[in-house]
């Protein structure tokens, strides 16, 4: 290999780090948001669990809640206000929450292998310049 083919193969390969380099910054960014997403969920669903008994079974007082009062709020919250509160607990948020682990997940694996890809072209390039040196120290 002649001193302009490892040049080329040089300026190439920072290229390639460069890039990458970009690319590790740009997955790094959002898996900090995603994570700081998660955290902040995970709390309004905390909040959300705390306030089940205030939504799911809401208080009347005694002079209001009688009769068919009391019939047409025990209707609501048993055909809509529980079923509907269960449906954002168990599919919404859960639902939200998982798929942003599992993204947070991906991005993790994703920079490992941008990390083990730049270390390896990294070693490339210090091969390169060793080469280079010899080269140019034996002309």
């Amino acid at each position: 290999m002649d001193e302009f083919s490892i040049n080329t193969e040089l300026n190439r390969l920072q290229h390639r780090i460069y890039l990458n380099n970009i690319d590790l910054q740009a997955k790094q960014d959002d898996l900090e948001r995603l994570r700081r997403t998660l955290n902040s969920l995970e709390s309004k669903q905390g909040d959300f669990h705390g306030n089940n008994q205030l939504c799911t079974k809401p208080e009347c007082s005694k002079s209001t809640f009688f009769g068919s009062n009391a019939d047409n709020v025990e209707g609501l919250r048993d055909s809509d206000i529980i079923p509907s509160y269960n449906d954002i607990t168990d599919k919404q948020l859960h639902g939200k929450t998982d798929r942003i682990r599992l993204k947070i997940e991906e991005l993790t694996g994703d920079i490992s292998a941008l990390n083990s890809s730049i270390n390896t072209m990294e070693s490339n390039r210090r091969s390169l310049i060793d080469k280079r040196s010899e080269i140019r120290r034996l002309s």
